[in-house]
């Protein structure tokens, strides 16, 4: 597809600013890996764009910003100054002829249908924390919405756009908050405190010291350096399987594991289980591997704690975990624990342990399961990590050209995610990167402990090049030789991932809706 022409760029401030000069918290990743990602959403719209429908996105969008003036401000320090200096606001086209039917089911994140600021820009407050991007086509358009994580979750991100999709038809909104509610930092100030909370509450114990601080070291400051000198303008293919559960096969599911589990259980559960054991199917887990494994959840805390509102703008999630032995009775498991982790004090708990992980608390503030070890990371086999937001109000929104066709959320790699459709139901995102469910499933070493030997033996070759003059051209050969070897055989390595890759997507697309009724 050919490159759009920009026919707009301007920064939309607030025309009457409530505050000014003033700063707000945006939630507990500030001093994370977190603080260098964006949210970034593609939403596809059948009907061409009016020049007076335009307008009115430029309106209302105005309008909006003065309920969200961090999305108008800067990034200053681990908070963001609200400083009305704008978001950034880009109307390009498309080359005549050009088809929103061109768009790929799961294009490359970026540009053309979105921009994503340098996270070193915006981390150092020389970029906007929002961008929005309409893109224009012979039968339809695009609206790219892309939001620094620091000041916003999913849940904010969704609320904002339908807040905007409002004002833009006249509705009222209610007023959103950004004061986190004290009762969520009044607990476990000192590290005893923290855990003795986590081992009480969760079951939770310290990670080893030197597991945090290689663990730290990776995601508080190796990837953030790397993150922040990337220029994510030019895009990347995500690498994520994509299933899709229509209304009706969610229900299906949701009385079938009602059944098993002899309780209620909710659609969240129902799908979890479901989806776990597929890809546990998939991945040809032992017995032994699926007799202790585990999950860690994600869990959007407002209407959940006391002063948690809904309408609270920012980072306003924890996570926590559950310890499964798949050869039971998963649904009744994943029910009985996930409800347990929806207590006033565990979540409070919970978010005390995220908060203390996530910014800078001291040395021994990651914490792992008594039992399973380190749920945390998604690459151990069985540990599934897992994102459930379809109640985020992602498609309640309408810009002059009715619900959007569909849309593309995000390929930040996250194991699974689980968000609305546009057709009703659910959309599963699983990634197929090597954090993802995939890497369970690894092929047998044979050709990477070749390639590796190949290796070595050519590296040895390399040392008695330099030290004998009189055996050089014999060092010389079994280098080349050892070299050629070695190169062959990480290219079969490779080759028996991508295999191993394929069979897991062919399988899980085979098997994700058996027993389903379309």
């Amino acid at each position: 597809m050919k490159d759009p022409t920009e026919l707009e760029s301007s920064l939309i401030a607030v025309k009457n600013p409530l505050k000014h000069e003033e700063t707000v918290e945006t939630g507990i990743f500030v001093r994370s890996i977190m603080k260098m990602t964006n949210l970034d959403f593609v939403y596809v719209f059948e009907k061409p764009l009016a020049a007076n429908q335009l307008e009115k996105i430029k309106g209302s969008l105005q309008q909006v910003l003065g309920h969200y003036p961090a999305l108008a401000g800067r990034v200053q320090g681990n908070q963001v100054l609200l400083n009305n200096e704008g978001a950034a606001f880009t109307v390009q086209s498309m080359p005549k002829g050009s088809s929103i039917q061109d768009i790929p089911e799961d294009p490359p994140t970026g540009k053309p249908y979105c921009d994503i600021p340098a996270p070193k820009e915006q981390i150092e407050g020389k970029a906007p924390v929002l961008t929005v991007t309409i893109t224009k086509f012979d039968d339809g358009w695009t609206l790219g919405v892309v939001m620094l994580h620091l000041v916003a979750d999913a849940w904010s991100f969704a609320m904002f756009l339908k807040d905007w999709s409002d004002l833009y038809n006249s509705k009222e909104i209610e007023p959103v908050q950004y004061q986190l509610p004290g009762i969520m930092f009044q607990m476990h100030q000192t590290k005893k405190e923290a855990d003795e909370a986590a081992l009480t509450d969760l079951n939770w114990v310290p990670m080893p010291l030197l597991k945090q601080l290689l663990f730290k070291g990776l995601f508080r400051y190796l990837l953030p350096s790397i993150m922040k000198n990337q220029d994510p303008r030019l895009g990347s293919k995500p690498e994520r399987l994509v299933l899709h559960y229509s209304a009706s096969q969610l229900k299906q599911l949701k009385d079938s594991a009602a059944t098993v589990a002899k309780t209620w259980v909710s659609t969240n559960e129902a799908l979890m289980a479901h989806v776990w054991k597929v890809l546990a199917e998939a991945s040809q887990l032992t017995a032994e591997q699926k007799s202790n494994i585990g999950a860690n959840f994600a869990i959007n805390l407002r209407s959940k704690l006391p002063g948690v509102s809904p309408r609270l703008v920012g980072n306003v999630v924890t996570s926590s975990r559950m310890e499964i032995d798949l050869n039971g009775n998963l649904e009744q498991q994943i029910h009985t624990q996930m409800r347990s982790a929806l207590t006033e004090k565990k979540l409070l708990t919970a978010f005390m342990v995220s908060t203390r992980a996530w910014t800078e608390q001291g040395p021994c503030d990651l914490y792992i399961t008594k039992k399973a070890g380190d749920l945390l990371l998604g690459g151990i086999p069985g540990v599934l990590s897992w994102n459930w937001q379809v109640s985020n109000p992602y498609f309640d929104v309408d810009f002059g050209s009715g619900p959007p066709l569909r849309g593309i959320p995000w390929s930040w790699n996250q194991p699974v995610t689980v968000v609305p459709s546009p057709k009703g139901g659910a959309d599963v995102y699983i990634d197929m990167t090597s954090q993802g469910p995939v890497s369970w499933k690894r092929p047998p070493p044979k050709w990477a402990t070749i390639g590796s030997l190949c290796g070595f033996l050519s590296m040895s070759g390399a040392l008695l090049l330099l030290k004998s003059e009189a055996k050089r051209s014999t060092s010389l050969l079994w280098l080349t030789m050892m070299g050629l070897f070695s190169v062959e055989a990480n290219y079969y390595a490779r080759k028996d991932v991508e295999k191993s890759k394929q069979d897991f997507c062919d399988f899980v697309n085979a098997n994700a809706h058996r027993g389903l009724n379309a």
